[in-house]
């Protein structure tokens, strides 16, 4: 259930149609320096084998994996059905990423992490429980805010569950004049293999066909700037992923070429900030 990463360049392999609301995976890797947050009060009923493991190893494997900042943590806690958990959080402006565990019996229910405040359009995070440990990533592109984010956590569809999150800033501190350099260097130009580049804006969107046979297709993308891009796949086998735009990580998506195919849309999130965007057509994405 985890995303397989090479030795030297972080890969996140999408396999799936994902939904606007950004792309999940289960993941691990190594610890973040992480804030706690108060959990609540665990449910009364006796708890099953897997959430007791839940809750004694969660709470390490939650804050796992490269940051650039410190983390908000909702620790690890049981959580009975349709009670929600309301906890007032202070966040920077700026790209996020929420990583979100939820384990229940047989893998039942979904957990669900509302965001409200003045101003914010955040999507609610909404994800299947699973029986294993492992946690799940949305990116969230965070508003400036004059006043704290009211986080909202509710589990529904299973009569308890164990469930934790931590929000982590993810930070750029390369300068803008060397965006253009750093995509190229993470992500070369393969002979014969359509390719662009270009920079984008917060609001802008740039469509880009890519000239391909009507064959299934692996599309590698990168990005450095301050800032999300979100990035669809139109035609057959339409697909959907939000990035962040550190040069930390090739993002991959699939599509099938053609006629009616190799068209994907570029679009930068927020009202402010910009990006410069590599992509680059290769092999199709192998899937076990």
């Amino acid at each position: 259930m985890e995303p397989r990463r090479a030795p030297t360049v972080a890969y996140v392999v999408v396999t799936a149609i994902l939904l606007a609301a950004g792309a999940f995976w289960w993941h691990r890797s190594a610890p973040a320096e992480v804030a706690p947050v108060a959990a609540p009060s665990s449910s009364s009923s006796p708890l099953a084998p897997q959430l007791e493991e839940a809750l004694r190893s969660l709470p390490d494997l939650i804050v796992q994996g490269p940051s650039m900042g410190s983390a908000e943590v909702f620790q690890p806690s049981v959580l009975d059905v349709d009670v929600p958990f309301q906890r007032d959080l202070v966040l920077n402006g700026g790209p996020h990423e929420l990583r979100l565990s939820c384990v229940a019996e047989a893998a039942q229910g979904t957990v669900h992490v509302a965001f409200a405040g003045p101003g914010v359009q955040l999507p609610e995070a909404v994800v299947p429980c699973a029986d294993g440990l492992g946690w799940q990533q949305q990116t969230l592109l965070v508003p400036d805010l004059q006043r704290p984010l009211e986080v909202t956590t509710t589990v529904h569809g299973v009569a308890a569950a164990v469930v934790g999150w931590a929000i982590i800033p993810r930070v750029l501190t390369a300068a803008p004049e060397t965006w253009h350099d750093r995509v190229l260097s993470q992500l070369p130009g393969q002979k014969g293999r359509p390719s662009a580049d270009f920079r984008l804006t917060a609001g802008e969107q740039v469509r880009h066909r890519f000239e391909t046979p009507a064959t299934r297709q692996g599309l590698r993308i990168v990005c450095a700037g301050n800032t999300v891009v979100r990035v669809t796949v139109t035609g057959e086998n339409q697909q959907q992923l939000e990035m962040f735009c550190d040069a930390a990580e090739q993002y991959m998506l699939e599509f099938v070429g053609g006629a009616t195919g190799g068209t994907v849309v570029f679009e930068a999130l927020g009202d402010s900030g910009s990006a410069y965007v590599r992509a680059v057509v290769g092999d199709p994405i192998a899937t076990y």
